[in-house]
């Protein structure tokens, strides 16, 4: 795996993504490609600054392709909360194995020369 790889890796996991596109695209590798005719909105959230850019083409400020726009931005309201119970979940997934890592620390190990713990 080389550097560049890695990069990108990690910029996904911090930066969620929401396009939305009107027209006719392709996709390759799960990356969309918007032909030259399409119209789009791009939205991308860094989620650890929470900077929030959006990038789109003039016409979606005019009707009809402004209820697109509106679309758009309640898409990204939606990710932005899926991001924030991901985030609650993965810090009860932590808080639990944290807890449980404890308990087991804490738990006497049995032994099989533990005289108190031999049947007969």
């Amino acid at each position: 795996m080389d550097l560049k790889t890695i990069s990108d890796a990690l910029e996904n996991l911090v930066t969620l993504k929401i396009r939305t596109v009107v027209g006719t695209y392709t996709e390759v590798d799960g990356r969309i490609h918007a032909e030259e005719n399409a119209r789009s909105i791009v939205s991308q959230i860094d989620l650890l600054g929470g900077d929030i850019t959006t990038i789109m083409h003039d016409d979606f400020l005019i009707a009809p392709l402004n209820e697109v726009m509106q679309f758009h931005c309640e898409r990204e309201l939606k990710g932005q909360d899926i991001i924030q119970g991901n985030i609650r979940a993965l810090k009860e997934l932590v808080g639990l194995i944290a807890t449980l890592a404890r308990q087991q620390d804490e738990t006497p190990a049995l032994h099989a020369d533990n005289k108190e713990s031999a049947v007969g």
